[in-house]
């Protein structure tokens, strides 16, 4: 695997998402860490399973998501 991330990161510079559960200070790898930009945000608390569900049920779920997505979704009746 580790391979294969050398090979993206030729191509490639990463943003992750920083997530609380997760130490990104065990990478020690400098020429991985020189293509990655860790970028702290304040986490959506929606998955896509929610985000099915609630459509399906008829809810709203517009604020999940963003709005050309959303708009997508309901015009071709996806989930319902």
């Amino acid at each position: 695997m580790e391979e294969t991330i050398r090979k993206i990161l030729k191509y490639v510079t990463l943003l992750v998402a920083e997530r609380p559960d997760v130490d990104f200070e065990q990478v020690d790898d400098d020429n991985i860490l020189e293509k990655v930009h860790f970028v702290k945000h304040v986490p959506v608390e929606a998955s896509s399973t929610m985000v099915r569900s609630l459509i399906s049920a008829g809810k709203k779920a517009e604020n999940l998501l963003p709005p050309k997505v959303y708009k997508y979704i309901m015009d071709n009746n996806l989930y319902q």
